[in-house]
């Protein structure tokens, strides 16, 4: 395997830690899913 492979494979690797601690934190509860904060942003500019 080259290095360029292997740092690839990595990359991808701690991208879907990142995103599985994403999906946990959200599940219990810890963060606010993308759509909520976005709608919370957006409240006072349309009222």
């Amino acid at each position: 395997m080259s290095i360029e492979t292997y740092e690839m494979l990595n990359g991808k690797l701690d991208l879907y830690c990142l995103l599985d601690e994403g999906r946990a934190a959200v599940k219990e509860g810890r963060k606010r899913p993308l759509e909520d904060v976005m709608r919370n942003i957006r409240l006072p500019f349309f009222v």
